[in-house]
């Protein structure tokens, strides 16, 4: 059990209800609802540090390696979750081809 003061030293991911009770993300994995929750946390940041291209977009640079270490999940199931997203049009992916770093456009 926590005490009052100590919730507020964790840090938290927010994820939004709508990916829960709207029936159009009703087949969204869990993985894949939890990575939307921790994008946005990072698109956060990119809006903090101005990350923006040509079109006045904010993105964020994450490449897949690096969610596979932090979630511990297979290259095939982060793909499986960046798809269901990208389906659901809830990021667009833009891969640069020689570092495989996503710049990913939150919508």
């Amino acid at each position: 059990l926590f005490k009052a003061n100590e919730v507020l030293q964790f840090k938290y991911i927010s994820v939004q209800k709508e990916l829960f009770v709207n029936p159009k993300y009703s087949h969204l994995s869990s993985d894949s609802k939890l990575l939307y929750g921790f994008i946005l946390e990072r698109f956060h940041l990119s809006i903090q540090n101005n990350w923006k291209d040509e079109n006045d977009n904010i993105y964020l640079i994450f490449t897949r390696r690096d969610i596979q270490k932090l979630f511990h999940l297979s290259d095939k199931t982060v793909t499986k979750a960046f798809k269901e997203l990208s389906d659901c049009n809830l990021i667009y992916e833009n891969k640069e081809e020689i570092s495989l770093i996503l710049f990913i456009l939150v919508k």
